[in-house]
């Protein structure tokens, strides 16, 4: 596992970025996963592949072999966020603070959603997204215990004339996924 700090001040440069970028190139899968089955994203339980989105960062470490993980620490207004790159199968997602996300087709519903399919079809399981453009192009979905996927919808936005609301193609291929859970059990350190 590797360790990067990155700050408003300083970026994600200097030497420890040029380390993490190093490790990045050498992060391995997970041995156990029986990579020919599908990278579940479920929504119901809060999980990836069976790993709990809310559990705090030595569940997580422990739960994965080291070269699986990267760590970054952010810091961001005072407070210190964990959060970590992820790669399973040889597919990487990223888990926050406050969820995960990836932009890799690979990581699939229990509904058999994923990046690269047209907004329609998740229309269609979960009713109509409501568009978050303040978020840069977000089509978000809410779902009980607090929980929201939000789709990339970037270039999908229609901007029309002034005093009108902007609205999204919904033909257009999701272009990555988010599930918000609220916040991890080790948020601040």
């Amino acid at each position: 596992m590797t360790d990067r700090l990155r700050s408003p001040l300083l970026g994600s440069l200097g030497l420890l970025g040029l380390v993490a970028v190093h490790a990045r190139a050498q992060v391995s899968t997970v041995r156990q996963l029986d990579c020919r089955k599908p990278l579940t994203l479920d929504v119901a339980t809060q999980s990836v592949v069976g790993i709990p989105l809310d559990v705090a960062d030595s569940a997580i470490e422990e739960s994965l072999p080291p070269r699986s993980l990267e760590r970054h620490v952010d810091v961001y207004d005072g407070d210190t966020v964990t959060t970590y790159t992820i790669a399973l199968c040889g597919h990487v997602l990223t888990l926050g603070w406050n969820g995960v996300s990836t932009t890799d087709p690979a990581f699939v519903t229990t509904e058999g959603l994923h990046v690269g399919q047209p907004i329609t079809r998740f229309d269609e399981a979960w009713g109509t997204g409501q568009l978050l453009w303040s978020e840069a192009g977000y089509v978000m979905y809410y779902f009980f215990k607090k929980v929201s996927i939000n789709t990339g919808a970037e270039g999908c936005v229609i901007l029309p004339g002034a005093g009108a609301q902007p609205t999204v193609r919904r033909d257009c291929p999701v272009a990555s996924l988010w599930v918000s859970t609220g916040e991890r059990a080790s948020r601040a350190r």
